[in-house]
């Protein structure tokens, strides 16, 4: 089971820090207990997390449900996934594309480190 802790980091950009194996229903609740608070830029500090269980059609659907949750962010706001974990990376930058092809107006990429992801959120380029 995952907990999540919500940062503000700055105005505009909040911070999920999960901790613990979460599944595709635990991203559910994530998204819709949390996504009304994203304003614009978000982060998804996955180094305490375990995101094994999910399936390619379960992170497809994932896509398609952020869609309609994450309301009030701005079109062409960032969001990061950071996992220090091989696995847990490589899931993440898997998503990012996933999401990219879905057509949600929000940029999407994967780091190692939560201070990589400020920087990309902080810069003026897609990467």
């Amino acid at each position: 089971m995952a907990t999540v802790q919500f940062e503000q980091l700055t105005p505009d950009t909040q911070v999920f820090h999960v901790t613990g194996t979460i599944g595709y229903k635990e991203f559910l609740d994530i998204i819709s207990n949390y996504g009304p608070k994203v304003t614009r830029h978000l982060i998804w500090d996955f180094n305490n997390a375990d995101i094994s269980a999910l399936s390619g059609d379960e992170m497809r659907a994932l896509a398609s449900i952020l869609s309609t949750k994450v309301i009030n962010r701005t079109p062409y706001s960032k969001s990061a996934f950071v996992a220090s974990r091989d696995l847990t990376f490589g899931m993440s930058h898997m998503y990012t594309a996933i999401v990219s092809l879905s057509g949600i107006p929000y940029l999407y990429s994967a780091f190692r480190t939560v201070e990589h992801a400020i920087k990309w959120i902080e810069s003026e380029t897609d990467l």
